[in-house]
C-alpha cells in the first residue's frame, strides 16, 4: 500500500481517537476556532434578522398602527452545547498450538473512552420599538453557512398566532404587565453523528480486533434558541437605569429555558 493510500486511514485514526480528549469546537471537523466564531456571529446575525422580519411583517398585517407589542421586548437565548466521546477496545482471538485432539482459543479485550462537552450560552435583549426601526433584513445582510439555526425559525408564523389568538378574543395580550406571563418560541436542533475504524489481523495463531470496533468516536450537537415576547420593566440600577429592561416573566422564562436544557442533558446521558 501506497502512502497516499496510507493517508486517509491514518488521519481517520487520529480525528477517532482525539475526540473526547480536548475541548471540542462549535464549528465542525476540520474547523478551528476562527470558524467557530465566525459560525457563531452569523448565527446571531440571522437570529436578529428573523426577528426584524418578523416584527415588520406583524406591522405590515397590522396597517403599521399602534399595537400592544410597541411597549414590550424581546429576550434571545441561545444555547450551543457540543458534546465529543472515542472508545478505544482493541481485542485479540488467540490460537496457541496444541495437540491435535484439543482445540484451546483464549480471548483477550480491553478499553477505554473519553467524553468531552462544551457549552455556551448567549442571551440578549431588546426592544420592539428598536427592532422595528431597524426594519426588515436585506438579502444580503443575512450570512450563509452551515444548516444549525440559519434558516426560517418560524417567527412569523409564531406572531401571526399570537395576533390570532387576540383577534379571536381568545387571548388578551394587551393587558399584560411586566408581571404577566411571556411569550415563548423554542427552537431545537439535535444532531448526532459517528463513526469507527476496526482494522483486522489475521496470523497464524491470533486474530486481532476480529468484530468490535477497534476505535470509534461521536459528535453530538444541542443548540437551543429561546425568544421570548412580553412587556417590559424599567432597569432600576447599572448604566441602563431608567431604560426599558427584559421583564420578570421574561428572565424566568430564560431560566426555565436553562434548567429545561441541563434536566435534558442529564437525562440523555452520556454518548454511546
Amino acid at each position: 500500500m501506497s502512502a497516499k493510500h496510507l493517508l486517509l486511514p491514518v488521519a481517520l485514526t487520529a480525528f477517532l481517537s482525539g475526540c473526547g480528549t480536548y475541548v471540542p469546537e462549535i464549528a465542525e471537523f476540520p474547523g478551528n476556532a476562527v470558524d467557530s466564531d465566525e459560525l457563531v456571529a452569523s448565527i446571531l446575525i440571522n437570529i436578529k434578522c428573523e426577528v426584524r422580519d418578523a416584527v415588520a411583517h406583524f406591522y405590515r398585517t397590522t396597517g403599521k398602527g399602534p399595537t400592544y407589542l410597541d411597549h414590550w421586548g424581546v429576550d434571545t437565548l441561545l444555547n450551543l452545547q457540543v458534546s465529543e466521546k472515542s472508545s478505544v477496545a482493541p481485542s485479540a482471538d488467540l490460537m496457541p498450538a496444541s495437540p491435535a485432539t484439543a482445540i484451546f482459543t483464549a480471548s483477550l479485550g480491553v478499553n477505554g473512552s473519553a467524553e468531552a462537552t462544551r457549552t455556551d450560552s448567549i442571551e440578549s435583549f431588546k426592544t420592539v420599538a428598536e427592532f422595528r426601526a431597524d426594519g426588515p433584513c436585506l438579502p444580503a445582510q443575512r450570512r450563509g453557512g452551515p444548516w444549525l439555526l440559519q434558516n426560517d425559525l418560524k417567527l412569523y408564523d409564531w406572531l401571526v398566532s399570537a395576533l390570532l389568538g387576540r383577534d379571536t378574543n381568545s387571548s388578551e395580550f394587551s393587558t399584560f404587565t411586566s408581571k404577566d406571563k411571556v411569550l415563548t418560541h423554542e427552537v431545537k436542533f439535535e444532531i448526532t453523528s459517528g463513526g469507527d475504524l476496526t482494522p483486522t489481523w489475521k496470523l497464524v495463531n491470533a486474530t486481532v480486533n476480529p468484530s468490535s470496533p477497534f476505535l470509534s468516536a461521536s459528535r453530538n450537537r444541542v443548540h437551543t434558541l429561546t425568544i421570548s415576547l412580553g412587556p417590559t420593566d424599567v432597569v432600576a440600577t447599572g448604566p441602563r437605569k431608567g431604560a426599558a429592561g427584559p421583564s420578570r416573566g421574561m428572565s424566568d422564562a430564560a431560566l426555565a429555558s436553562r434548567i429545561g436544557a441541563a434536566v435534558a442533558n442529564s437525562v440523555r446521558g452520556p454518548l454511546r
